[in-house]
């Protein structure tokens, strides 16, 4: 970028030489051929390296971006769940999306920031073989302004970066408007006070946004006044004082107006600019959190051997930064799951069975203790290939309408298992995808089993799965697929609080306070 605007620069500056040349040979009564000739050479390469320098910083930058957005999603991949009890998922998506198209937009501005100041180099060369005192006047001029930007401009930012922060409060305020519209709708007293909150946040982003553009706009309102005052200057002052001064001032007086539209454009690109460098701070703010966050593991390269056994070996995990009194501790535990066995798990409201799973599913990294595999350790079970074989319904399910991972050979059976759980009159599968997905919660959740049968792994994980289940149905789950897929030869783990049905398991495992109370056959 900076050689091309070097460029842009030269030529401008030739461009300003060549004219004011040609506006001396036609006041003399001459016809400027040559400089005629030459500007159109010079306009020439002047479009051509601005058209080339900005192609060549659009891409780069775009890639930059591009490149920035798929780190992130590599480093939230990467984290474990601990993730987004630091970093709310709004934080992710705010950063990704305003802040990286902040800077996006942005990079059109800084071309011509560069541009310009290179423009503004070169033109003071060309005015110093004019006449040097205007160099000087302007050069002092172009310091003072630089001065007094630096010195305002902190202040600037630091109101930008405030309102950055407050405006990603202000969008959580928003998801929790629409993620709970019904609850809102249904209480005139909670909708006025939720409006209430939402509103005082998003008039402290506006309040924030306004002083610090406000004082940009100061800025540049003085600096822009001040340069109008240096070219007056220079027209009415500096001939009294240097000799000779008549003869070029119509140069001068055109070089400093040029000058003067180069510094315009720079000093009304620095609001964008300043909110572009607080989007990339925000952006590597984010980026140093998620790698603090991310743990170095080493991704296995190939699947873990057939799964006869999976143990705990005093498995404990601690939530970090809670204190003592509030502190929730699972385990140690000791338990061993043998594979094509169904396996209950049951325990009241916060004894930790979700807990329990996210470590089983390499979700969360255990404080301590080891997690075998027929009798071998697994070292490092929270990455891809020990999580893979795990099929999940979480309870706080996402059901994706396109079946991703899924191979051509396991979706043929598809239609076979819409029939299966009763859905052949609501739902198809086309191609690779369900046609639709808009159905109850207990019918997507039957879609969702469905689409872990499909990734055929050897574990079945089902966290309060019969919740949203009719009674019929949840009596034919427990009776009728509950023994299909374990005659898959698939090891069924499944929180569940449906004691009447907990003869259906091998084995019911009970947590209590985040301990093994017992278990029974």
């Amino acid at each position: 970028m900076v050689f091309f605007s070097g460029l842009v620069g030269i030529t401008g500056t030739l461009i300003i030489a060549l004219l004011n040349q040609a506006a001396s040979a036609v006041a003399e009564s001459e016809t400027p051929t040559f400089e005629f000739f030459a500007f159109l050479i010079c306009l020439a390469f002047y479009v051509y390296f601005y058209r080339k320098n900005n192609h060549e910083t659009v891409t780069s930058t775009q890639g930059m971006v591009y490149r920035f957005r798929l780190n992130i999603i590599h480093l939230v991949l990467k984290s474990d769940l601990r993730l987004f009890d630091t970093v709310s998922k709004n934080e992710i998506r705010t950063t990704i999306s305003r802040d990286t198209q902040i800077v996006s937009q942005a990079v059109v501005s800084l071309v011509g920031v560069v541009q310009s100041c290179s423009i503004l180099f070169f033109s003071l060369i060309y005015l110093a073989t004019l006449s040097w005192i205007a160099s000087l006047l302007i050069l002092s001029f172009l310091l003072i302004s630089m001065t007094a930007f630096i010195a305002y401009e902190k202040t600037a930012r630091d109101g930008m970066i405030a309102s950055f922060v407050n405006e990603t409060v202000t969008f959580n305020y928003f998801d929790q408007f629409l993620s709970g519209f019904q609850e809102i709708k249904m209480s005139s007293q909670k909708a006025n006070s939720f409006i209430n909150d939402l509103i005082l946040s998003a008039r402290k982003t506006r309040q924030l946004r306004e002083d610090s553009q406000i004082t940009i706009g100061a800025i540049f309102s003085y600096i822009q006044v001040s340069l109008y005052f240096v070219v007056g200057m220079l027209i009415f002052l500096v001939p009294l004082v240097s000799d000779g001064f008549q003869d070029v001032v119509a140069k001068v007086a055109t070089t400093s107006l040029f000058m003067l539209g180069s510094f315009q454009g720079i000093f009304q690109s620095i609001p964008m600019i300043i909110q572009a460098e607080t989007s990339a701070g925000q952006l590597l703010n984010l980026q140093e959190k998620l790698q603090e966050l991310a743990p170095s593991i080493k991704e296995e390269d190939r699947p873990l051997e057939q799964v006869n056994t999976l143990s705990f070996d005093q498995i404990s995990y601690q939530y970090p930064e809670q204190d003592q009194i509030t502190r929730f501790d699972l385990g140690p535990i000791t338990y061993a799951f043998e594979a094509g066995k169904t396996y209950f798990v049951r325990g009241s409201n916060g004894a930790g069975k979700t807990t329990f799973i996210r470590v089983l599913l390499g979700l969360y990294v255990p404080t301590s203790g080891t997690i075998s595999i027929n009798g071998n350790i697994v070292s490092q079970p929270t990455n891809g290939a020990y999580r893979d074989l795990f099929a999940v319904v979480f309870s706080d399910f996402y059901l994706f309408k396109k079946l991703y991972g899924i191979s051509q050979s396991k979706l043929i059976e598809a239609k076979t298992l819409v029939q299966m759980f009763r859905l052949e009159d609501k739902v198809s599968v086309l191609e690779d995808q369900f046609d639709t997905i808009n159905l109850s919660t207990g019918q997507r959740k039957r879609l969702a089993l469905m689409e872990a049968l499909l990734e055929d792994k050897p574990f079945v994980v089902l966290d309060e799965w019969a919740a949203d289940q009719d009674p019929e149905f949840r009596r034919y789950f427990y009776q009728v697929l509950i023994p299909y897929i374990k005659k898959l030869g698939k090891t069924i783990i499944a929180i569940s609080h449906d004691d009447k049905y907990y003869d259906c398991a091998d084995e019911v495992i009970t947590i209590d306070k985040g301990k093994l109370a017992k278990f029974s056959r």
